[in-house]
C-alpha cells in the first residue's frame, strides 16, 4: 500500500525514497535536510539556518514575537529577492503547529519549505511562484506545548512539561478540575516504557468489553452484556485524591480559541481565555498579521479531520455561510475546495472533504469561534482554510468510515514503525490489576504518525499548496508608450492589468472591512527633472478583477488575462530623461515600467 501510494508523489516529480529506506534526504547546494525523525524545536531552528545558509536569496529568517516560555516564534520569508522584496509581492501564510500537540504539521511544512528551495531553478512551477510571489510559513505556531513531546517521561512521576504529553493549548497553570490547584493531575509513565499509553482495568460495570472480531480492540457493551473493562485515555494516578485519574493536565488555554472573530467566553467554549488575545502567541499572531498586508490567503495546517486524507474546513467557521458574500461562498473558495477533493482522493482507499465547519458542527448545536481562519476572513479580508491531515489510516472499503479496525489493519501490514502497543498486565497502586498498552499518542494531537508516512503524505498535498500560490492577483504594467508631442512635450501611457486569478481584493469579504482592508490598484509616474501637466499623480485605478472567466480552468493551466486600466500622463522634460511607472496594490504586488524620454 505504502508503494501504491508513492505514486501520487513521483506524478509531481517531488522527492520519494523507497520504502525501504529510512532516510529521507534532500540535497540543495551544500545543505543535506533529512526527514528520517520528527524535530524538536532545537532541530527546527537547525533546519531553518542551514536552509537559510544555503539559499541566501531565497530563505530570509525573522521572529514575531516569544512564546510565554521565551521562545522566539520564527515567520519565514520565502521568495525571489532578486526580483523583488516579499513586500512587494503577494503572499501566502502557512501557520504550523497553532494546536501545539500537532507537532507533526511543523515537519511537513519545514518538508515543504525545503521542496521549495531545493527545487527553485529545476521546477518551472516553483521557480516563477518564487520569482513573482511570496510565502510566509511559520513552522512552529506554539512551540512550549509541542517541545512536551520530544522528551521521554520519567518512569514514576507526573507527566510535566517535556515530558512526552500534550495539549493544543497555551502551557500556564490551568485548573482543569476547578479545585483551586492548578496542574496537579497529569498522567504518569507507570510502566517506565517511556509512552503515555491507555490504561485499563477489569470491572463487570464498565462500559467496554473485548471485541471478539480483534482481541487488542475494545468496543462499547450492549446492553445486555455484562461489562468487562473501565478504560482511561492515560496511564496515571489519582495524584490529587479526588477520585479522578489525569483530570488536571498542564496548561490550559486554546491559542485557536482566543482569536479576536466571533470569540465565545469560557462558558461556552471549554479552554478559552478570560479575552481575546490574553494568550501571547495569539496576539503575536494578530499583530503579525496586520503587519503583512500584501497577505492574500492563509492556511492553518492540522491534524485530524473525519476522512482519510483530511478535511479542509472552509471558513466560516463560527456563523452561516449565508452572512457572507456569496460569490466567496460559491465561486471563490469552491474552486480551491474542489482541487483538494481532487488530489487528496487520488491515493488509494482515501477519501477527503472541503466543508464548512459551521456546517459540520453547527448540525450539532456546537460552533468553532474565536479562531485564527475567521480572524483572517471576516476581520481582514483574506482567503482562509483550516488543512486538517488526516495520515493515521487508509480507508480499505471506501466507504468513508475510519475504523479501528481499519487502522489496526494499517498498524499490522503497512507500517514499519507500529503505532499499537500490545497490552500488558500492570499492578496499579489504587485499583489492583491492570493492563497498559493501546495506541501511541504523540505528534498529531490525536494519534501517532510514522515518520514514513511524511513524504507521501506532502507529495499528494504540496501541489495543492502550489495551487493556493497561482491563484493570487498580480498586478503588472504592460505597454509602457511615449509619444513625443514636440516643445519637450510627452505623453506617457501604459496598461496596468491583473495578470493572477484572483481579484485585487481578493475576497468581497475584503470590501468590507476598512481599517485592514486591501488597497486599490494604484499607479504613479516619477522621473527626475519631469514636470506632470495633466493626469492625476498617484491615481487610483479601483480594484481589478482576475482572470474571472478562466476560473474554474486556471488549474489546468489556462492563461489569465484579467481586468486592466489605461494610465495617462502628459508631462514636460527639458532634456533626456528615464521615468518609471509604477502600478502597486496591497495584495497584488508592485510592478514597474521605464520609458526614456528625448532623443538619445
Amino acid at each position: 500500500m505504502l508503494a501504491r501510494r508513492c505514486f501520487v508523489s513521483a506524478l509531481y516529480g517531488f522527492l520519494v525514497l523507497p520504502a525501504v529506506s529510512r532516510s529521507l534526504a534532500a540535497q540543495g547546494r551544500g545543505a543535506t535536510i533529512t526527514f528520517d525523525r520528527y524535530h524538536d524545536y532545537a532541530a527546527q531552528q537547525e533546519i531553518v539556518r542551514r536552509l537559510a545558509q544555503a539559499h541566501p536569496d531565497l530563505l530570509q529568517i525573522g521572529t514575531y514575537g516569544k512564546s510565554v516560555q521565551g521562545r522566539d516564534l520564527f515567520v519565514l520569508s520565502v521568495t525571489n529577492t532578486k526580483t523583488g522584496p516579499i513586500e512587494e509581492k503577494p503572499a501566502f501564510m502557512m501557520v504550523a503547529a497553532f494546536d501545539g500537540g500537532e507537532t507533526f504539521t511543523t515537519d511537513l511544512v519545514l518538508f515543504f519549505l525545503n521542496h521549495l528551495l531545493t527545487r527553485y531553478g529545476a521546477d518551472p512551477e516553483i521557480t516563477d511562484i518564487l520569482d513573482t510571489r511570496g510565502f510566509y510559513i511559520l513552522p512552529n505556531g506554539n512551540p512550549d506545548a509541542g517541545e512536551q513531546l520530544y522528551q521521554k517521561p520519567t518512569p514514576g512521576t507526573k507527566a510535566g512539561p517535556f515530558m512526552g504529553v500534550s495539549r493544543n493549548a497555551w502551557l500556564v497553570p490551568y485548573d482543569d478540575d476547578g479545585d483551586g490547584v492548578a496542574d496537579e493531575d497529569p498522567p504518569e509513565d507507570l510502566d517506565g516504557d517511556g509512552l503515555i499509553l491507555q490504561m485499563r482495568v477489569r470491572d463487570p460495570d464498565g462500559h467496554s468489553v473485548t471485541d471478539e472480531r480483534d482481541r487488542r480492540l475494545l468496543r462499547t457493551r450492549r446492553p445486555w452484556e455484562k461489562g468487562e473493562w473501565t478504560v482511561f485515555a492515560t496511564e496515571g494516578v489519582d495524584s490529587d485524591g479526588d477520585g479522578q485519574i489525569n483530570e488536571d493536565w498542564y496548561g490550559g488555554y486554546d491559542t485557536n480559541r482566543n482569536m479576536p472573530s466571533n470569540w465565545d467566553p469560557y462558558y461556552i467554549n471549554e479552554e478559552v481565555a478570560p479575552y481575546p488575545l490574553f494568550v501571547p502567541e495569539s496576539k503575536h499572531m494578530a499583530d503579525l498579521l496586520l503587519a503583512k498586508p500584501n497577505v492574500y490567503a492563509l492556511l492553518d495546517v492540522h491534524t485530524a479531520g473525519i476522512f482519510a486524507g483530511g478535511t479542509l474546513w472552509v471558513v466560516p467557521n463560527s456563523r452561516p455561510p449565508s452572512d457572507f458574500p456569496r460569490y466567496d461562498q460559491t465561486v471563490l473558495l469552491p474552486v480551491l475546495s474542489r482541487e483538494y477533493e481532487r488530489l487528496m482522493r487520488q491515493a488509494p482507499h482515501s477519501q477527503a472533504t472541503a466543508m464548512s465547519a459551521y456546517i459540520a458542527y453547527g448540525q450539532r448545536g456546537r460552533n468553532l469561534a474565536g479562531l485564527l481562519t475567521d480572524f483572517a476572513y471576516i476581520n481582514l479580508g483574506m482567503m482562509s482554510w483550516v488543512q486538517e491531515n488526516n495520515v493515521r489510516e487508509p480507508d480499505y472499503d471506501d466507504d468513508g468510515n475510519l475504523t479501528e479496525f481499519e487502522r489496526m489493519r494499517w498498524n499490522d501490514t503497512e507500517l514499519r514503525e507500529k503505532i499499537f502497543v500490545d497490552w500488558k498486565p500492570f499492578r496499579h497502586p489504587a485499583l489492583g490489576d491492570a493492563e497498559i498498552g493501546g495506541w501511541k499518542r504523540t505528534n498529531d494531537g490525536h494519534g501517532y504518525t510514522p515518520v514514513e508516512q511524511l513524504p507521501w503524505h506532502a507529495g499528494r498535498i504540496m501541489p495543492w499548496y502550489l495551487s493556493v500560490a497561482r491563484m493570487a492577483p498580480l498586478i503588472r504594467v504592460r505597454e509602457p508608450r511615449v509619444a513625443s508631442l514636440g516643445n519637450n512635450l510627452y505623453l506617457v501611457s501604459a496598461t496596468v492589468r491583473n495578470v493572477g486569478v484572483a481579484n485585487t481584493n481578493v475576497t468581497e469579504q475584503a470590501l468590507k472591512v476598512r481599517t485592514h482592508g486591501p488597497t486599490t490598484v494604484s499607479a504613479r509616474l516619477d522621473g527626475p527633472g519631469v514636470e506632470i501637466l495633466m493626469g492625476e499623480n498617484p491615481v487610483d485605478l479601483g480594484h481589478l478583477r482576475g482572470n474571472q472567466p478562466g476560473m474554474a480552468g486556471f488549474l489546468s493551466g489556462a492563461t489569465a488575462t484579467g481586468e486592466s486600466r489605461e494610465v495617462k500622463w502628459l508631462v514636460r522634460a527639458a532634456g533626456r530623461a528615464t521615468v518609471t511607472i509604477m502600478a502597486q496594490s496591497s495584495k497584488a504586488g508592485t510592478s514597474r515600467a521605464e520609458v526614456t524620454l528625448g532623443r538619445p
